[in-house]
């Protein structure tokens, strides 16, 4: 893996919908993957992970979830306008409010629009 990877829920109906939508807004889109279609182990992730989060991998850097992933996507993009959103994401106040916000989302994502059963964080795995 030479170039960042977004690995997402491929399963999930709301975590699509939310990653189509974002393709369409940001300039640049990195590789993106279902974590149902990868080595988790060479991408330094659990399966518990990816069931919670989608995960911003980057070679030679830590995997980081959630809020931070997509903070990690913003700052990864060419326009200063972007990095800035990104870097704002990752530093308090805001983070301290985007990641309990991001795992509230996630946890009760089954029931968004675009949600189904099988979004459930709680699912059978």
């Amino acid at each position: 893996m030479s170039a960042p990877v977004l690995v997402y829920d491929g399963d999930c109906g709301f975590c699509m919908r939310s990653l189509r939508l974002l393709r369409r807004t940001v300039p640049e889109w990195p590789e993106s993957r279902a974590w149902q279609a990868i080595d988790l182990d060479a991408h330094g992730l659990t399966r518990e992970q990816v069931t919670r989060a989608a995960w911003w991998v980057e070679p030679g850097r830590p995997p980081v979830g959630g809020a931070e992933a997509f903070a990690a996507l913003l700052r990864w993009q060419p326009s200063d306008r972007w990095r800035l959103l990104g870097r704002g994401l990752s530093t308090p106040p805001v983070s301290w409010i985007a990641a309990p916000l991001y795992a509230v989302v996630a946890r009760w994502r089954h029931r968004l629009p675009g949600g189904t059963p099988m979004c459930s964080v709680h699912r059978d795995l």
